[in-house]
């Protein structure tokens, strides 16, 4: 296991991160120095807006150091649109890990079979999938949709979380692959 993924697991900070890793300087002015070169996609505020304006809740799963995720929701006022953040370094284990997602149902207080969970890797695809989480792949440009619904860009996202929300059946039956 790598430096980096056993300090997203929580088992110590980034300023000992960057000690392990060899890196002198200040831990904060790292810190802020790496996390100032993540951007969002330029789609996603406008999706979260929308989402909030439908009253659709939106949660975050993330494989990430404590410290770098809360400067970074912060940072991009994220907080203003996610409810509720399940991230590796604060619960002990990253996605794919069905135990994560676990944990944002346990603290959301919702079941598996009311959220679609989206992420671009298959394999988390698959993690949440084991707990019972409908699913979307969101694909790079030219890339095929696995064994998971696929969406090219936040525009198609927003269409299938608005319509898979007005469905009274079952929404599973209009986009689950499993």
């Amino acid at each position: 296991m790598s430096i980096y993924e056993r300090c997203s697991l929580g088992e110590f900070g980034s300023a000992e991160l960057w000690g392990r890793l060899g890196v002198d300087g200040d831990p904060s002015k790292l810190d802020n120095a790496y996390l100032e070169l993540h951007r969002l996609h330029p789609q996603l505020v406008g999706f979260l807006e929308r989402m909030k304006v439908a009253g659709v809740k939106v949660a975050c799963v993330s494989n990430d150091i404590t410290e770098w995720s809360l400067r970074l929701r912060e940072r991009h006022k994220l907080v203003d649109y996610i409810a509720y953040w399940s991230v590796s370094g604060d619960v002990g284990v990253r996605k794919p890990s069905p135990e994560i997602f676990r944990h944002l149902l346990r603290q959301a207080q919702w079941t598996a079979e009311d959220c679609i969970f989206v992420d671009d890797r298959v394999t988390n695809l698959d993690g949440a999938r084991e707990v019972g989480f409908k699913t979307v792949q969101f694909l790079s440009v030219g890339e095929y949709p696995s064994n998971h619904v696929g969406v090219a860009n936040f525009a198609e996202l927003t269409n299938l979380m608005l319509a898979s929300r007005k469905q009274t059946s079952d929404p599973s039956d209009s986009f689950d692959r499993s």
